[in-house]
């Protein structure tokens, strides 16, 4: 059986771990089980785990319940301010911290509080006083310290902050609060790299306190990582942090992430449910006007222009980018390109940035960019932009440092790809043979669609536009393009295809055609869909045209960085798997297969329209053929990889 001092010690454990819940627990357990003196410290780190979990109101039941069994004790006034104030009690929490001094005179902490609310309210003079009298009192007080770190970071003397924060590390290395100050100490001074290590060395000692989490999560946001960042905000939630702040945070990087529609949709939430800074406001009149909402963003700029005149501007700025006032656009922004908050000379930087690029001017928007660059911004969207102007403006050694680091959002294939295309599914592929499956469509009087596939960069796009404005085709419309890939059953195992009855086929084509043109003969598929579908094309679609676009994996690698996708080396393992099946259903489907390489497209684009109008039965060949070039342009040429060799795995092959 357990003795006391072992429950005692192993309740100090779990709080000290950061688990709030289960040290409660412990220490209630106790309780009776201990003398008076000692039932009133379990109380008050009772009130502590409850005050931890977000309890508030728990808290200061409990607390109250210590200060009323003996108000003589300067300990449990001092909880009880503490609690008072992060409850937003602040006249109730001054009178308890102020009894807590009068009963002990040189009780730190209780000076410690007082400075953190002085320091809330805006008061940073009088909080340094009360920290430094607490450090008078007790030189080695590590909250102390830290405070004072805090206030002296807030004043810009980011020197001393350093060593405040780097002496409260020393002093007590397993001090959640200590590692805090020095990762903001870091973060501020530029050393992002040793503020994650400090936010994880309070992980190690605290794996369960939400607040350190929230801290990493809101590091990694900021370091342009925001699929990390919700990780570490849900794990915030784990720990039990609930508050409006792991809210944002979330928002934050589902904003960076491009998930705009739920960023906008918790942050509408959020504004119901209660009052929004100026800050929080600003954002969602951008997410507003990225919906193209001008009326909605409109709405917030009263409330903005009280609190921050500046953001307001910025909105004004965006609004009149939406408007297509591109010269008043450029004129609000570059107005704050030297602003005082970090956040407006960012965005209003971005804007003239995106501006500059719309406009093709590289070199403006390089110089808008470059500054954000060098105080050390990794915001992938940012690097993007730097990028694309840097390879317009033919630096591509410097467009090389930022190629790697310029993946902002997912491409949708990988999206489906996910949902669709199983590993195991591709060595189906790999040993299926269709040889006995019919080689014509059933007679059912049905369109046999055209299907356009290949890889974002190989021209699949280009040749599919240029197609579609033919006059010759009718396009399927995107807007049913799930119901289309339910019809074809994707992911559609050989199998299941070899077993479709004749009934199966003919509902499957009639599902698949529901919306197409009855009239016309050459209907185009524009929906992406990958090389493991060209069995189900060949069951349902036997006989119809499949126009293959094709490049080297570095062209399109690069293309990928240059559109700002993540996920390079998914996307790489997934051609690869896509080749590899590609060459044995080409010589094994009943399909007419046309194949161009990108080079084709550039060096021939007369011939590719010929056999594109012979295939297609098409007329007006040289329109066709000036159309796919018009288009081409939107591509760097072939080899345009060379200028990065250092990107690719072997830069040296041709």
């Amino acid at each position: 059986m357990q003795t006391d001092g072992e429950l005692i010690r192993q309740a100090r454990r779990l709080f000290e771990s950061g688990d709030f819940a289960g040290a409660e627990q412990a220490y209630r357990d106790l309780v009776g089980q201990l003398p008076e003196d000692k039932r009133i410290d379990a109380t008050l780190i009772i009130g502590a785990c409850q005050q931890a979990q977000g309890r508030d109101d728990d808290a200061l039941e409990t607390l109250q319940q210590a200060v009323a069994s003996d108000d003589s004790r300067a300990e449990s006034w001092f909880q009880l301010g503490r609690a008072r104030r992060q409850a937003g009690d602040e006249k109730g929490a001054t009178e308890a911290l102020d009894k807590a001094i009068l009963l002990d005179p040189n009780h730190a902490l209780a000076r410690v509080e007082l400075g953190h609310q002085a320091l809330a309210a805006g008061d940073g003079e009088r909080a340094e006083s009360h920290y430094r009298t607490a450090l008078r009192a007790h030189p080695d007080c590590v909250p102390a310290l830290v405070g004072l770190s805090e206030r002296l970071l807030e004043a810009g003397q980011v020197d001393q902050a350093y060593e405040l924060s780097t002496r409260a590390v020393q002093m007590r290395p397993n001090s959640i609060e200590a590692q805090l100050a020095a990762a903001r100490v870091f973060k501020r001074s530029g050393h992002p790299d040793f503020a994650e290590r400090c936010l994880n060395n309070a992980l190690a000692a605290a794996p369960n306190n939400g607040e350190i989490h929230r801290a990493m999560g809101q590091l990694l946001l900021e370091r342009g990582r925001p699929d990390e960042a919700l990780a570490a905000a849900a794990e915030a939630r784990r720990c039990g942090a609930t508050d409006h702040r792991l809210a944002l945070l979330e928002i934050h990087a589902l904003r960076q992430l491009g998930y705009l529609p739920e960023a906008r949709r918790r942050l509408e939430a959020l504004s119901r449910q209660q009052l929004l800074d100026a800050a929080s406001l600003l954002m969602l009149a951008e997410l507003r006007l990225a919906d193209g909402e001008a009326a909605g963003a409109r709405e917030l700029l009263e409330q903005i222009e009280a609190d921050w005149p500046a953001a307001a501007q910025l909105i004004r700025a965006q609004l009149a980018e939406l408007e297509g006032d591109r010269a008043r656009a450029a004129e609000l922004a570059a107005g704050l390109h030297n602003d005082a908050s970090p956040r407006l000379k960012r965005q209003s930087r971005l804007l003239s940035a995106r501006l500059a690029l719309a406009d093709d001017r590289p070199e403006a928007c390089i110089d808008a960019l470059r500054p954000l660059a060098a105080e050390g911004d990794d915001d992938p969207y940012m690097r993007w932009m730097l990028a694309r102007a840097l390879d317009q403006a033919d630096q591509h050694a410097e467009a090389a440092e930022h190629l790697r680091r310029t993946g902002w959002r997912s491409p949708a294939l990988l999206q489906a790809a996910e949902e669709e295309l199983p590993e195991d599914l591709y060595e189906a592929l790999s040993a299926f043979d269709g040889a006995d499956w019919p080689s014509q469509p059933p007679a059912d009087e049905r369109a046999q669609p055209v299907f356009i596939l290949g890889w974002p960069g190989s021209g699949r796009d280009q040749l599919l536009a240029a197609l579609a404005e033919h006059e010759g085709t009718s396009v399927l419309g995107r807007e049913d393009a799930r119901q289309r890939r339910e019809a074809l059953g994707l992911p559609a195992w050989p199998e299941d295809l070899s077993s479709a009855d004749e009934g199966q086929v003919r509902l499957a084509r009639k599902r698949y055609l529901r919306q197409a043109d009855r009239k016309a003969e050459r209907v185009l598929e524009p929906m992406w869909l990958p090389m493991a579908a060209l069995p189900a094309l060949a069951r349902y679609f036997p006989g119809s045209a499949v126009v293959l676009a094709d490049a080297d994996l570095r062209d399109l690698e690069l293309d990928w960085r240059l559109s700002g996708y993540r996920g390079i080396e998914d996307l790489r393992a997934l051609w690869q798997r896509e080749q590899d099946v590609l060459e044995t259903l080409l010589e094994r489907l009943p399909l007419e297969f046309l194949v161009f390489s990108r080079s084709d497209l550039e060096r021939d684009t007369g011939e590719v329209a010929a056999e594109l109008a012979r295939l297609l039965d098409l007329e007006d060949r040289a329109a066709l053929a000036e159309s796919i070039g018009r288009r081409l342009t939107a591509l760097k040429p072939t080899g345009h990889w060379r200028h990065y060799g250092d990107l690719f795995a072997d830069p040296s092959a041709d």
